[in-house]
């Protein structure tokens, strides 16, 4: 075997690997997201409340603007420009 063909054949099982990879990022990331949904629609079922309180604490929720959170470098200040 060359080493032009070593080459391409670890690139083959490279490439391969990144594909099962890939799938089974997609599959855990349905896996979340699927974990994510019952956890909210477990939540909703044990809110203590009228149907329209519920409608109502929702519509809010979309109004609320999140504001990421923000970890301050190792040794650093949040605020430093390093």
């Amino acid at each position: 075997m060359t080493k032009l063909e070593r080459v391409n054949d670890q690139i083959g099982k490279t490439k391969a690997k990144i594909a099962e990879f890939q799938e089974r990022l997609r599959q855990l990331e349905q896996q979340k997201s699927d974990i994510e949904d019952k956890e909210i629609l477990q939540k909703i079922h044990g809110f203590k409340g009228t149907r329209q309180d519920i409608m109502a604490f929702l519509e809010n929720c979309k109004k609320v603007e999140v504001v990421p959170e923000t970890k301050p470098k190792e040794g650093g200040n949040v605020f430093s420009e390093d």
